[in-house]
């Protein structure tokens, strides 16, 4: 073989090996939430979108029904998609946000006025709903002081009975957690928790597409998508209802097993020395 021969396989393989490396760093920077989070959901609201341009954009404003074709082919086409859904997703996440606030105010209505307004995501109301003992708790008494005094070891924050210590308390117990395993069992929940808050965004995003449909033409396709799209909703809040409960369930449970038994902190310093645990 050639000096120019050589050279250029060796250049050919070390290309290939970049090419490796860089798919596998761009692969380690998306994780599980990434894909059932942003890029499922955000495929779904697309594609309802699209329903509102071939059905309400197109026949009103006499836009070409051939949407243009992206140069490069199917992987391009593929490509360009699957981005446009993680960014669609974003925003779909935010509308998921509004909706689950204000789906933790309506289970909480039967709260003070200062505790249903605080601002809490889902997996913290079912903590403080499991952590508050004179709020018929699934979890025993003992339970709930297991998991205060663990805190209290392994962060060194005793918490009391008010729903902002309580809230701080769940919030570490979370940390520790995923310092232990971020890729956990309570990963999944909230990945899953996270798609459910999404889709339920991206119903009421469909349910709001037919009724401009129904304005548009009358027709089978709108009472069809109205009814699908709200029955989709309902089921995906109810989803989302278990899905934010285990999660908070998992992540006290993880926490116990894992910080229940041990007198060191999250990376294994000594309480007494400050020094990393030998063992």
């Amino acid at each position: 073989m050639g000096g120019a021969e050589l050279a250029a396989r060796l250049d050919c393989e070390r290309c290939s090996t970049l090419g490796e490396g860089a798919r596998a760093r761009l692969t380690s920077k998306f994780n599980f939430y990434d894909i059932v989070g942003y890029v499922m959901p955000g495929a779904a609201g697309l594609l309802v979108l699209y329903l509102l341009y071939a059905y309400v954009l197109e026949p009103t404003l006499a836009l070409p029904a051939d949407l243009p074709r992206i140069p490069g082919g199917d992987v391009t086409i593929i490509g360009f998609y699957l981005g446009s859904s993680y960014l669609f997703g974003q925003l779909i996440q935010q509308g998921g946000d509004w909706i689950e606030r204000n789906l933790v105010i309506w289970w909480r209505r039967s709260k003070p006025p200062a505790e249903r307004n605080m601002q809490l995501w889902a997996g913290q109301h079912f903590a403080l709903e499991f952590l508050t003992k004179d709020s018929g708790s699934a979890y025993p008494d003992e339970l709930i002081q297991l998991i205060c005094e663990t805190v209290s070891k392994t962060f060194g924050f005793k918490p009391g009975s008010s729903q902002s210590e309580l809230k701080m308390a769940y919030d570490l117990c979370r940390v520790a957690v995923y310092a232990k395993d971020p890729t956990g069992r309570p990963e999944i929940f909230l990945g899953i928790g996270g798609l459910s808050r999404a889709m339920v965004a991206v119903s009421t995003l469909g349910l709001v597409v037919t009724i401009l449909i129904a304005w548009q033409q009358i027709g089978w396709l709108a009472p069809f998508g109205a009814t699908l799209f709200l029955l989709t909703g309902v089921i995906w809040t109810w989803r989302f209802h278990d899905y934010s409960r285990m999660y908070a369930n998992g992540v006290l449970h993880t926490f116990v097993g894992a910080y229940g038994l041990s007198a060191t902190g999250i990376a294994g310093i000594d309480k007494q020395t400050g020094d990393p645990d030998s063992a």
